[in-house]
């Protein structure tokens, strides 16, 4: 099980910010990590730790954000559809634990957008409306 965020399988910070509508990537962390973005762009795999394994979605045409507060931070539209994938589960963020409950402490709801979603888990989560592997 890892203990850090990855995306595209590459470490990155990744926070949660409630007031966010959508998420965002760093452009400087896109610059170093290579990737290619196409029209400032970027879709890849993040994985998450979690309380229970790991936590893997696609992200599609993530924006890149000159100045963000991380390397990724993630919005409402993240949180929405990690929330119905897998109410209840928490995951480890540098910002710290959060907990996918019915509303966060910060922010409000928004619509979820292009993500797909899979765990990692060496045991069985209640999970509704998506699929998982296990390790």
């Amino acid at each position: 099980m890892s203990s850090a965020a990855t995306f595209c399988d590459m470490p990155i910070s990744a926070i949660f910010d409630g007031n966010a509508t959508s998420s965002s990537i760093s452009l400087d962390w896109v610059m170093n990590s290579g990737l290619r973005t196409a029209n400032s762009r970027v879709s890849g795999r993040l994985t998450l730790p979690s309380d229970t394994g790991n936590i893997c979605m696609s992200m599609d045409n993530l924006p890149v954000d000159a100045s963000p507060l991380s390397d990724l931070v993630l919005g409402m539209d993240w949180f929405c559809f990690a929330r119905n994938s897998a109410p209840g589960l928490v995951v480890r963020l540098a910002s710290g634990p959060l907990a996918l409950l019915d509303s966060p402490t910060l922010g409000s709801d928004s619509e979820p957008s292009a993500l797909t979603c899979f765990f990692t888990s060496s045991i069985d989560l209640p999970i509704i409306g998506t699929s998982y592997a296990r390790d």
